[in-house]
């Protein structure tokens, strides 16, 4: 419209604009109209055309200007790469507290169910996931076992503090169930992470692109092995490194081993406070403070390098491997300094901390990984066969899942929680799905491997909205449900005992035959 024989119009943010000879300029200019005297928010009242000429002038305008579109995505790149960091440093809080809490016994007990639960439902559900994706979508096979492996990675953000609350509460602790669920969950990342960049590698490289620069398959392949076997060996050593922070001397808290003093680093305290019962606390957030550290220099720095994977498995082993040594309590620790003992020399202390750091972080993380999710990038054509193509694939993870922790002790309502507790899926998808599209557009790809790309991203965003929730809702009602408290199996005699307490309407013999091997 016209009003004074001047044309109005409004910039992308929705601030009035006056077209004059000179260009477009802001309606708040000045009673005049005329154009804004200082050269900065004339490049902030100019309109659309002058963010564009100068993104750096829009992003320093003053207060009240109207960035347009380059000044926008520049935040918002900003604010993404803030997101991440700190969705890492929540991740790496919350895989430490995990490694803490592992029964190291128990991980050795039940050590083949725990690499099958590793290893059978990751690769089983990326290749249902890419036939269906073959027939449904008409993917090519290595853009399939792409979209396959972006979808058959568990999500530790939502794994693993369900499975430490259940720990907790001593759910599934006699029989291990917690510890084998946390460790397996740590190398079935590390194995789809590793699986997607070769499948990625040969899904481009058939459309002649080198989506992994000139790395071959088969070093693609080498290299997911060093990242198991490299983050194991790193985080036991560093946790090895961990255990040295020990009692200082002079306190007559020194740990004994078989009445033997053993010869370890000693953390030197000023004398009033090593006989006090601060002592603890000191100790406790000393231990607390390098193991974070340790924990984001592995993370952070397995990222840079494209081995995430490995960054993870790193950072619990680093904790199971610190915890031992740090739970070892001398009779004169505890006649001494009665008050302090259970920080100085278990990892109560350091637990107590990680939980409060965790308590703070949760929300965040969860917060964070909901706002990564970008529903402009759902596709409304490939919806109904991206869920069609996720229901069947979860479908056969949940019973495979189940097929593949028998022979470990467990009830089949043990088994049917650990299948249910194999489905949420957020932290890895929401890092790694968008990938595919990322590489189609920086290489210039056609139209047929672009449109493979969105759809990629757009199952992997459903996967998120389909299972996180619903997987943590699961998690929370089985697990209390299903699995024994500790207390109650501690209370009940062991499968190699006598008698065991009968179930409402059964004699005691048929609770023995029940409980027998």
């Amino acid at each position: 419209p016209a009003a004074g024989g001047r044309a109005y119009d409004h910039d992308e943010a929705g601030g009035p604009l006056l077209r004059r000879p000179g260009g477009w300029v802001s309606a708040r200019g000045g009673a005049g109209g005329g154009a804004p005297g200082g050269a900065a928010e004339q490049a902030a009242h100019a309109g659309p055309e002058a963010a564009r000429r100068d993104p750096a002038a829009a992003v320093h305008a003053p207060r009240g200007a109207r960035p347009g579109k380059p000044a926008r995505r520049a935040a918002a790149a900003r604010l993404e790469e803030l997101s991440a960091v700190l969705r890492k440093i929540a991740l790496t809080v919350i895989l430490l507290r995990a490694g803490l809490g592992l029964d190291l016994a128990a991980l050795r007990e039940k050590g083949s169910a725990t690499l099958r639960l590793a290893s059978i439902p990751c690769f089983t559900e990326a290749t249902v996931v890419a036939l269906m994706a073959r027939a449904l979508l008409g993917m090519s096979w290595g853009f399939s076992f792409t979209l396959g492996f972006v979808v058959a990675a568990v999500s530790p953000a939502v794994v693993v503090p369900s499975l430490i609350g259940l720990q907790d509460e001593g759910y599934g602790v006699a029989k291990g169930i917690p510890t084998m669920v946390l460790a397996a969950a740590s190398v079935d990342d590390v194995l789809a992470i590793a699986a997607f960049g070769v499948a990625l590698g040969v899904a481009f490289s058939a459309e002649g692109i080198h989506a992994n620069g000139e790395r071959s398959t088969g070093l693609l392949v080498g290299i997911a092995f060093v990242q198991i076997f490299g983050g194991i060996l790193l985080g036991f050593l560093l946790g090895r490194l961990l255990g040295l922070i020990r009692a200082g001397p002079g306190t007559g808290m020194e740990p004994m081993e078989d009445g033997q003093r053993e010869s370890r680093l000693r953390v030197l305290l000023p004398d009033n406070l090593r006989h006090s019962n601060h002592y603890g606390i000191v100790m406790s957030t000393l231990r607390f403070t390098c193991l974070v550290a340790f924990g984001l220099v592995m993370v952070f720095a397995s990222s840079q390098y494209g081995a995430a994977g490995g960054g993870y498995l790193a950072c619990m082993v680093i904790g199971a491997t610190a915890a031992p040594l740090w739970n070892t309590v001398g009779d004169e620790a505890v006649a001494l300094h009665p008050k302090g003992v259970d920080a100085a020399f278990t990892t109560k202390g350091v637990s107590g901390w990680v939980g409060l750091a965790w308590f703070f972080l949760q929300p965040m993380l969860f917060s964070l990984i909901g706002a990564s999710i970008q529903l402009a990038d759902i596709e409304g054509g490939t919806v109904g066969l991206g869920i069609v193509v996720l229901l069947v694939a979860l479908a056969a993870r949940i019973g495979v899942t189940f097929l593949a922790v028998g022979g470990a002790g467990l009830e089949r309502y043990e088994r049917l929680f650990v299948a249910l507790a194999w489905l949420p899926k957020a932290t890895v998808q929401a890092a790694i799905g968008s990938e595919a599209l990322d590489v189609a557009h920086r290489e210039d790809a056609n139209d047929e491997v672009t449109g493979w790309g969105e759809d990629i991203l757009t199952i992997a965003v459903l996967s998120i909205l389909l299972t996180a929730p619903l997987g943590a809702l699961l998690i929370a009602y089985t697990g209390r449900n299903w699995l024994e408290k500790k207390e109650e199996a501690l209370a009940r005699p062991s499968d190699s005992g006598a008698s065991v307490a009968p179930a409402v309407g059964e004699d005691e013999g048929s609770a023995v035959a029940r409980r027998a091997p």
